[in-house]
């Protein structure tokens, strides 16, 4: 019995000092974060709108400024038939998409950020001119640094945007 309350003693005093050390906390709330995401996805799965709508939002209390959180949580509000929220979310979305478009013109990853924006607008011409040009500045990265994996990669995610899956497997590769 006295071994036994030593260790839930000592577990406990543990615990504490791992949440107050700033990595452990960080840790365990990204920990956290990411399993928000991974149930409202679940629940998004199986249409249970209500409580992925709930997770997303909270999920993206943990960072506002995110566009595919924004993006998740709109789908979810077009889902559930709340389109007044819907347009508000995606709305959103589009707005910090493009005030970053002025500083960072350059980054594929803005433009593939945009295009599936203006996808769940249904401005699919402004989506695929998006995507072009994030395949233009992969194409630009890659020819400037054939050896760069982080290169490849952004190339292969616009090359799975537009539905390419083999050639950005190879690139992935």
């Amino acid at each position: 019995m006295l071994l036994t309350a030593v260790l839930v003693l000592a577990a406990v005093g543990l615990t504490q000092l791992s949440l107050h050390s700033s990595t452990s906390k960080e840790r365990v709330s990204n920990r956290i974060e990411a399993g928000i995401k991974k149930f409202a996805g679940r629940y998004a799965r199986v249409d249970s709108w209500g409580h992925a709508i709930d997770l997303y939002k909270r999920h993206l209390s943990y960072a506002p400024e995110s566009r595919s959180r924004l993006r998740r949580l709109a789908g979810a509000y077009r889902s559930a038939g709340y389109l007044e929220q819907y347009q508000a979310a995606i709305e959103t979305a589009l707005r910090l998409d493009l005030a970053r478009l002025e500083d960072e013109r350059w980054r594929a990853s803005l433009h593939r950020s945009l295009h599936k924006t203006y996808r769940m607008l249904g401005d699919i011409e402004a989506a695929d001119m998006h995507a072009g040009r994030a395949l233009a500045i992969n194409q630009d990265r890659i020819a400037e640094n054939p050896d760069s994996a982080s290169a490849a990669y952004s190339f292969g995610l616009t090359l799975e945007l537009i539905g390419q899956k083999r050639e950005a497997i190879e690139q992935y590769r």
